[in-house]
């Protein structure tokens, strides 16, 4: 049995997640101005693969960071 199909069937398979998590997560997210989300879903059908690398690695971190600094004293 070959390994070559088995992988691009797993390639194949993860990329399509990929996407479908990126358009499910633009959908949700509420974006400050219409337009974006707009832009987004249209990046992300029309090249599947690069649009959803690009949208979660331009996606702001929302998380509130705490400030807790750690003085010697």
């Amino acid at each position: 049995m070959e390994l070559a199909p088995i992988l691009f069937i797993i390639f194949i398979s993860l990329a399509f997640i990929l996407w479908i998590w990126a358009i499910i997560d633009i959908l949700k997210k509420n974006f400050k101005k219409q337009p974006t989300s707009v832009a987004w879903i249209l990046i992300v059908i029309l090249f599947p693969l690069v649009g959803s690398f690009a949208y979660f690695l331009s996606k702001k971190d929302t998380r509130k960071k705490e400030f807790n600094p750690k003085f010697n004293n």
